[in-house]
This record gives C-alpha cells, structure tokens and sequence, in this order.
C-alpha cells in the first residue's frame, strides 16, 4: 500500500499540496487528473522520493519513502514511465530492457551476471508478450512507433516487478488507439502483477480505464 498522510509541499510561495490525504492499495490502478500546473508530475516525485514533503509524509508499506535506500526504491519498488519514452535510439528493444536488470545488479561481480543472463532473456521474452510485442526483440528502439516505445517502456518498468508503478502523462504523444491500448495494458499489469498503478494524465480515456480516479482540487487529493 501506498499512501500519503496529510502531504504539505510548496515551490516557495507557491502552494501545490495542502494536508493532501490518500490510499493506493495493490492491484489497482488510479489516475491522477487536474489542469496543467495542479501540481500531478510533483505528486509522483514526492512519490518516489525525488521530492521531499514539507509536512506530513509518503510511505509504502507503511516505511517512510524518503528513509528508503534510492537504489532499493527505483528499482525493486517503484518503477516510472514517462511521456517521452526514455528508450536508448541507438540500442535494440532487449537491450533496452536489460537496463532495468543492469541497474540492479550494477553493484555485483561480472560472475553473477553472467549467471542470471539466460533466465533474464527469457524474462524479455515474456515480458514482451505480456506487452504485444513478442517477436520485436532485436528492433531498434528508433525504428519503433511511438505506441511501440511506450510498450518497451512499460515492459521495461515492469522487469523487475516493482510495488509501485508511476506513469507521467504516457500516453500524451499517442493517437487515441494507441492511447487505448496503453491504457488497457496498464491496467492489465495492476490487476495481473497485484501491483500499484498510479498514472498522472489529463485524458479522460485513460481514466475510464482506470479503477478510480483522484483529482488535485484546491491543493487537495479528492476522489471522483
């Protein structure tokens, strides 16, 4: 579980989040809706830990996300997917995701890796069929459409099965297909994999397909 306890947080003067309060439970995804500076991207990185609040805390499991190590936190944990995709042009859709599995084994021996390399291939594999994209293993990430990209992304943010799931606005590039079809798969994922979705958008397609929806009004965190 995931929840924010009455969450203050300002830019100086400026106010985003006032004694904010909510519960994201596993298995379920939530989109987070509210105009344009409503405060949804600094929601997430509070979130993650990027951002600290100025009162009250963020936590998951009950553990405060600020005291937990950042290796630990944005990788077995939480997982972000953004608008742009973030891919690697020049690398391969499996290379692309091995990222996410380099990451966390960046501070073990070359041996270890070696070891695990064939059952995280076959991952891959599953991975991207759990995704639609079976078959596009060797495809360069720029040789991909954009719906495409953001199906390596998610299977990408999705390969070490993290607690927390936080998309930031992932399907503002896309064409309403497109922007079905994410909106689906990331709903599939949370009730699949028991994870926490939580997706900041502005589209109502992707709240429809969402369990519920939270909107930021008045600096506060109210449900639709």
């Amino acid at each position: 579980m995931l929840e924010l306890d009455h969450v203050g947080f300002s830019y100086g003067k400026r106010l985003i989040l006032d004694n904010a309060s909510a519960l994201f439970k596993e298995g379920s995804t939530t989109a987070i809706m509210g105009p344009s500076g409503s405060g949804k991207t600094t929601l997430l990185r509070l979130m993650d830990g990027s951002l600290q609040p100025d009162t009250g805390s963020v936590t998951i499991d009950g553990t405060n996300v600020n005291s937990i190590d950042r290796k630990k936190l944005l990788g077995s944990l939480c997982m972000r997917i953004f608008q742009d995709y973030r891919l690697i042009p020049y690398l391969d859709v499996r290379e692309n995701i091995m990222l996410a599995f380099e990451a966390t084994h960046k501070n073990l021996g070359q041996t270890k890796i070696k070891e695990t390399s064939r059952t995280e291939n076959n991952t891959i594999d599953n991975l991207l069929e759990e995704v639609h994209l079976a078959g596009y293993t060797n495809h360069l990430a720029d040789q991909l459409s954009g719906g495409e990209q953001q199906r390596v992304a998610i299977a990408r943010a999705i390969a070490m099965k993290p607690r927390v799931i936080l998309a930031d606005e992932p399907t503002g590039a896309l064409d309403e297909e497109n922007t079905q079809a994410i909106a689906t798969l990331l709903s599939d994922i949370a009730h699949k994999e028991r994870s926490i979705v939580i997706i900041a958008t502005h589209d109502t397609t992707v709240a429809q397909h969402s369990d519920r929806i939270v909107r930021i009004q008045d600096h506060k965190l109210v449900e639709q």
